[in-house]
């Protein structure tokens, strides 16, 4: 389930582009009239950069409006040439754009003789991200950043998350953007773009990421995960510097947070990529805006636990240590599960003596509905067993409980997720699938509204527990373990 999408009309054939030219590069004879532009595009080390495109349009083009005069590609040596038949004299402006839009460059064209050179190089591409409530945007109204092939249908993901990125933005100074729904409206910014930059513009102005955080995930990963994982949740820990923080990654996503856990310098954040592609890169870049306001919530992580009982250690933060007779954590009035999708992830640290003879812990209760998600012991042996009540007193899959073969009171960190899908459930320990099956249920699910976290039996730690909204596969807690598990990569502070 993906929540981000991107509109970008950066394509000839784009819907809100209109006609678009059918004037290609090659060889001007001797007999062809008119004005030539030529030249050679290097990208920012200085190499030539084949297949890039190079559009001419008017200086106060706009894509959802406006159609390219000219346009081209360069060839395998970096080289364009385009005839500008029956262009009249006067200025314009050239962009340039690789295949994959991540480098960009936005020239100005003096048209005054029969032959003009323009060179370009090729900078990195930038992100602008425009606050939604400020300038009465809505759903299906389309903003644009004037000069630019930039275009954003604005989404119900967008206004949710107060925001729509506007991406593959060359350097160069902008004063307006345009939007378009019942009518055509134009927003006066100023806003000096600096290559491979992110951007915020609201009423108060425009600012620019105060901080670029950067890591690069294992490419032992890579055989672990080899599908794109939607919606993937990542710890973040913040300063307190930026009391509401906004984050944005480089691909042009608003990335929803959930503050989980306060040092008193820094807090622990829970972040939301859009989807996380280890084939395509292991690396991930997200930009820190400190807003005044922040809109953003997680609608993945429908319930974080945050301790107040800080008397253990723990993975990322204070966790919850439990003595046998202590009282469990009642969460109250707050929905959780919908139509039987859901899944549970939590760390745990139980120790040999915690468990007598054939006895069970529950770690996940929730009375109302009779659903138990209970940590037990088999016999003498010590596996993970995950009963689910839906009735009071009836054990309803199949008459037992679903085992996986694994060890659980051994004193040593470990994590488990219970991922249950309609009547198909997949438990996990420490990111491997140690059980997937379907099973039978006398009635659904019903939203949860109160829930209890603990055991007044439990003898151990609990830590990161987290109750996840809608279908989560494998994949998915398997991201999550590897994401919060120690000696994880941290994230670093870049200058670019």
């Amino acid at each position: 389930m993906n929540l981000w999408t991107k509109y970008s009309l950066i394509a000839c054939g784009a819907i809100l582009f209109g006609a678009c030219s059918e004037q290609h590069a090659g060889v001007i004879s001797e007999t062809e009239s008119g004005k030539t532009l030529a030249g050679i595009v290097l990208t920012s080390s200085g190499k030539t950069s084949a297949h890039t495109s190079v559009y001419v349009i008017h200086n106060d083009f706009t894509a959802a409006r406006d159609s390219v005069l000219f346009e081209t590609v360069t060839g395998e040596n970096g080289s364009y040439q385009i005839l500008l038949e029956n262009l009249p004299d006067g200025e314009y402006t050239v962009l340039f754009e690789s295949g994959d839009s991540s480098l960009v460059a936005k020239e100005s064209l003096t048209i005054d003789a029969d032959t003009v050179t323009l060179n370009a190089q090729l900078e990195k591409a930038s992100e602008i991200a425009v606050r939604i409530a400020d300038y009465n945007l809505s759903i299906g109204d389309t903003l644009c950043v004037n000069g630019t092939l930039s275009c954003k249908i604005i989404s119900s993901e967008d206004l949710l998350n107060g925001a729509v990125v506007l991406t593959s933005i060359p350097q160069a100074v902008y004063s307006t953007l345009s939007s378009f729904g019942n009518s055509e409206t134009t927003i006066a910014v100023n806003v000096e773009v600096s290559g491979g930059s992110a951007y915020s513009i609201s009423a108060q102005g425009a600012s620019t990421a105060q901080r670029i955080l950067s890591r690069t995930l294992p490419d032992s990963l890579q055989s672990k995960i080899q599908v794109p994982v939607d919606s993937a949740i990542v710890p973040l820990w913040i300063s307190n510097a930026f009391e509401t923080p906004f984050l944005m990654d480089d691909r042009g996503s608003v990335l929803p947070v959930q503050k989980t856990f306060d040092t008193g310098d820094s807090s622990l954040y829970w972040a939301v990529f859009p989807t996380i592609d280890l084939s395509a890169s292991t690396s991930q870049k997200i930009y820190l805006f400190n807003e005044t306001s922040s809109a953003n919530s997680n609608g993945q992580a429908r319930y974080a636990l945050h301790w107040d009982s800080l008397n253990a250690e723990g993975i990322w933060a204070g966790a919850k240590a439990y003595a046998a007779g202590d009282k469990p954590d009642t969460v109250k009035a707050f929905p959780v599960i919908v139509d039987g999708k859901f899944a549970i992830s939590f760390w745990t640290k139980i120790e040999k003596s915690a468990f007598s003879e054939d006895s069970s812990i529950a770690l996940f209760t929730a009375l109302e509905d009779s659903l138990g998600i209970v940590i037990r012991q088999n016999g003498s042996s010590t596996n993970l067993g995950v009963e689910l009540f839906v009735d009071s007193d009836s054990l309803v899959i199949s008459d037992t409980t679903i085992y996986g073969s694994s060890k659980i009171a051994d004193g040593e960190w470990h994590h488990y997720a219970v991922s249950i899908n309609g009547h198909h459930i997949t438990i996990l320990k420490d990111g491997k699938v140690i059980r997937n099956t379907d099973f039978t249920l006398s009635r659904g699910f019903g939203n949860v509204q109160n829930f209890i976290i603990g055991d007044s039996r439990l003898e151990g730690i609990l830590d990161e527990f987290k109750i996840l909204g809608g279908v989560q596969d494998s994949n998915s807690l398997r991201l999550i373990y590897e994401l919060e598990r120690p000696g994880q990569i941290p994230w670093a502070e870049v200058d670019d």
